[in-house]
């Protein structure tokens, strides 16, 4: 895993992973699309200039489904067990706050 840093463009300065309260969010996130997510992640991925939080839980078995479940917040099954894969925040930075 490559180490992250704050950084300030156009005078914003972003969040990096290791800043972000990931206990906290999942139970926001929960709140919200009244859901209960896994705990164990084994990816996750921000995209600041898209304000995207993208977190995997496990690999697919087959097809992943994705869902809206909030205006904010896709989630991602597998089609074949229906557990729970992924979930895609937009707009995440309004959440860690």
């Amino acid at each position: 895993m490559t180490s992250m840093s704050r950084y300030s463009r156009n005078n914003e300065t972003s969040i990096t992973l290791p800043e972000i309260d990931v206990k906290k969010l999942l139970y926001k996130f929960e709140r919200l699309a009244d859901i209960k997510l896994p705990r164990t992640i084994i990816e996750t991925s921000i995209i600041p200039e898209q304000d995207l939080l993208y977190m995997k839980f496990q690999e697919p078995q087959t097809t992943e489904i994705g869902d809206l479940l909030h205006p904010d917040i896709h989630i991602f099954h597998d089609e074949k067990t229906s557990k729970t894969t992924a979930i895609e925040i937009l707009n995440y930075k309004k959440y860690i706050t």
